[in-house]
């Protein structure tokens, strides 16, 4: 019982230790850009793999990323910047969540339209 404890410790010490390692990888002046960094590489799509972001991946695409990222914001680009020059080199693809726009209200906007304009003629109709 023991063993049992000591393993769990020294496992729970590795994964305290991996996750500060991970932070060294980028440093960041204040805790507002690591902040900043952070919340990014989770909203930006990793293309290569499938469903990840860039903060979950380990391709070579994401390590890239996420470098180019960490520059960046370290040379005092603003998040609508950076969202900026993602599109402009990706498109909108490379966003879990895209801008408001045309094409994105055509996605969202349009079967609510249809599903409103349904219940207005079938509760019409059923008059």
């Amino acid at each position: 019982m023991n063993l049992r404890k000591i393993i769990i410790a020294g496992l729970l010490w590795l994964t305290v230790f991996a996750a500060l390692a991970a932070d060294e990888r980028y440093p960041f002046n204040n805790d507002v850009d690591q902040q900043r960094f952070q919340s990014q590489i989770y909203q930006i799509r990793c293309l290569v793999c499938q469903g990840q972001s860039i903060g979950d991946s380990d391709s070579y695409f994401a390590q890239n990323m996420r470098e180019w990222l960490h520059e960046a914001i370290t040379d005092g680009y603003s998040d609508y910047e950076i969202r900026q020059q993602l599109i402009q080199r990706f498109g909108e693809k490379i966003f879990y969540v895209p801008n408001f726009g045309i094409n994105t209200f055509m996605l969202w906007g349009l079967p609510i339209i249809f599903l409103l304009f349904g219940l207005v003629f079938y509760f019409r109709r059923g008059r």
